[in-house]
């Protein structure tokens, strides 16, 4: 038998309380939240969960807000929200995704957990390939659009050529920062059509980077906190300051 489980939210997104049992033995009413999607209702049955996350378009009013407010559950009705079911299987790694107008989405996983193939409500799937490693080498879309993958002997990705047989190119430094991105029109070329190139401070902290059309500076502070960033576009330039907690303070062109 499904056991469901209710879920209440502070107006924040932050739940409110534990789950407790729902009133009947699989409900899952429309949520009170306004405008945030959150998991309402939990149920577990022949070792499979489904989660339900409703969503109420407006907020309601009347005595039932003030509930809302301190992230109770409120039993008063509701207008229909739209809900959209996540199933998960005994590993807990997501199955299907069942959206408001009743499409299915599905996953499907390899023995190490590496996604091989997604469904969509249509019916056109992409599939992934990995290799050893657990390493994405190969995504081919519905329409049989192909995008490989190389990597060197660090993991890091070296190479990707894709459906359109344009091949990418990322250089690393010996401590496994990228400084530099090659961009080729077709995968046989050997002379970029474009470079994009990355500069770093003693501490690993990104400084610059430059593209041939754009330049980019970034300045920290003594906590490698970002303060400063400036992107050079050649007739104009444009720098943003920002606080120690990265909320933009100022920017400015010249």
């Amino acid at each position: 038998m499904e056991t469901a489980m209710r879920s209440a939210w502070n107006t924040a997104g932050s739940m409110a309380a534990p789950p407790v049992p729902a009133a009947g033995p699989t409900s899952c009413p429309g949520s009170s939240i306004p405008r945030l999607k959150r998991p309402l209702c939990i149920t577990r049955s022949a070792g499979r969960f489904r989660k339900t996350i409703s969503w109420m378009p407006r907020i309601p009013t009347g005595p039932c807000s003030g509930m809302i407010q301190q992230g109770t559950w409120c039993p008063r009705p509701t207008r229909k929200g739209k809900t959209t079911y996540y199933d998960y299987d005994a590993l807990s790694r997501l199955v299907s995704v069942t959206d408001p107008n009743t499409g299915e989405t599905r996953y499907a996983y390899d023995d190490r957990d590496n996604l091989t193939s997604l469904t969509d409500a249509e019916g056109n799937v992409t599939r992934f390939a990995y290799n050893r490693n657990n390493q994405l080498i190969r995504e081919t879309r519905p329409l049989l659009q192909k995008t490989a993958y190389s990597y060197d002997g660090a993991g890091n990705l070296v190479e990707k050529i894709d459906a359109k047989n344009q091949k990418t190119t990322y250089g690393y430094d010996d401590t496994g920062k990228l400084f530099e991105i090659n961009y080729l029109a077709v995968s046989t070329d050997t002379v970029p059509a474009k470079t994009v190139t990355f500069t770093y401070d003693a501490i690993g902290n990104l400084t610059g980077y430059d593209d041939g059309t754009t330049t980019g500076t970034y300045g920290y502070d003594a906590l490698a906190q970002k303060v400063s960033e400036s992107v050079n576009y050649g007739p104009f330039t444009k720098t943003n300051a920002y606080t120690p907690t990265l909320h933009k303070k100022c920017n400015f062109e010249s």
